[in-house]
Formats: C-alpha cells, sequence, structure tokens
C-alpha cells in the first residue's frame, strides 16, 4: 500500500504482474454509481457517491470491461464492483488500484479527477467500516 499525501489517495500494490491475475474489488459503502469512464491517465474510472458522507469514491486502473455496475444503480457495502488490474499509465507497471474519497458528490459527465476536494482516503475507509 502506497498512500499519496498530495491527493491523500491510497494506491493498493497487488503484487503479481501477470496482466491476467484478477482482483477483485467490492464498494466501501453503500451508494450510487455515478459513471464508468475511460481516462487516458487512470485508465478506466469507476466512481459511487455517498449521500450518507456527502462524498465520492473513485477507483481507477480497473480491468477494462471488469464492471457490470451502470450509472444510478444501488450499490451495498461490500458488493463485488469490479476487478483491478492494469489500464491508464499504470498498463506498464504491477497491477494496482487507486482509490480516491472526494467531495463533494461527483457529477454524472462532469471529470472531478482534478476538482473538489481530496478526503483522507484511509481515515474515510475507517469510518465507513466502523460507524
Amino acid at each position: 500500500m502506497h498512500i499519496n499525501a498530495s491527493s491523500q489517495a491510497i494506491d493498493f500494490l497487488l503484487g503479481d504482474t501477470s496482466p491476467f491475475q484478477e482482483f477483485p474489488l467490492y464498494a466501501v459503502a453503500n451508494g450510487t454509481v455515478v459513471d464508468i469512464q475511460i481516462d487516458q491517465e487512470w485508465g478506466e474510472i469507476l466512481r459511487i457517491n455517498h449521500s450518507l458522507t456527502n462524498s465520492c469514491s473513485f477507483y481507477a486502473h480497473l480491468k477494462p470491461g471488469s464492471s457490470t455496475l451502470v450509472a444510478g444503480q444501488f450499490v451495498k457495502q461490500g458488493d463485488l464492483i469490479g476487478t483491478a488490474g492494469r489500464s491508464g499509465d499504470g498498463a506498464n507497471n504491477e497491477n494496482h488500484l487507486h482509490f480516491e474519497a472526494r467531495t463533494p458528490l461527483c457529477q454524472a459527465g462532469v471529470s472531478n479527477v482534478n476538482n473538489g476536494s481530496s478526503i483522507p482516503a484511509l481515515a474515510l475507509m475507517c469510518n465507513w467500516w466502523n460507524p
């Protein structure tokens, strides 16, 4: 695990360097899928809004096509949401997941990769898992 102090994001390094290895991803909290985007830098991105905390979780470098979620779909904490892997600028690196929590809520069709404010992702994840 690598914590990026400037963005307050977490990169989960997943070990196996095989592009064929799959690592399931689960929702950190109840929420509504905003969208799945493709970005040159971040690869496949999944964004989920969490109205209870007025925040948006941001999962990047998903294995392309691994998520079957659609915009507007409700997910519960612990639901399978996709597979981490290699996409975007992470395609030439080891398998990893980039996770961020941002506020305010994400808006469909509006990229907030560089907008809004980062929340300390690790602290927020702990709050979600230990209400």
